[in-house]
């Protein structure tokens, strides 16, 4: 017999408390699965508690349920001192490309990790606020990194300068008018 949703999430601690990592990694994808703000809740009450590739499977299954509702915990994560946290924070933060987000990419252009420095830098451009320039400029002239693809930092910096220029030429206004 195939327990219901909310009969499922009732219960999740019960599953959770004991389980094995393999375990809990399977809790989360039916949480996933059921993907209403039941399951969102239950897995936010569950981040602080998990950590290394439960806790990433816990942020990365919260933005697939609501993206919006996780920038302030995707954001938080840039932060984190797990650099596969922030890598996937990053990552998830270029594909949801909000607003909101343009100061933490910002900062995190001064990751250790160069990976998380090149999921900044895509962001911000395909953001596209001018507001990011001058940090994309210095990223562009001073980060030698590069990620295990061999992809330059200051190469991808570059890119989305362009891109935040092309948008302002397309929008017909000027660089400078937005800062």
């Amino acid at each position: 017999m195939i327990e219901s949703d909310e009969k499922y999430i009732d219960n999740i601690h019960k599953k959770w408390d004991g389980a094995s990592s393999n375990e809990q990694l399977n809790i989360i994808r039916r949480l996933g699965q059921i993907h209403n703000s039941n399951a969102f809740e239950v897995l936010l009450k569950l981040l602080d508690t998990t950590k290394g590739e439960v806790h990433c499977a816990v942020i990365d299954t919260l933005a697939f349920i609501d993206p919006a509702r996780s920038i302030d915990i995707l954001v938080a994560a840039l932060k984190d001192t797990d650099n596969l946290v922030r890598w996937l924070a990053s990552g998830i933060l270029l594909n949801i490309a909000d607003e909101r987000t343009i100061e933490p990419l910002i900062q995190a252009l001064n990751d250790e990790d160069s990976q998380v420095r090149i999921h900044a830098a895509l962001a911000l451009g395909k953001i596209g606020s001018p507001k990011a320039l001058p940090a994309l400029t210095l990223a562009q002239h001073s980060d030698t990194g590069t990620d295990y693809e061999g992809r330059k930092v200051s190469d991808i910096a570059a890119r989305a300068i362009q891109q935040i220029k092309d948008r302002q030429n397309d929008d017909g206004s000027d660089v400078s008018d937005r800062n």
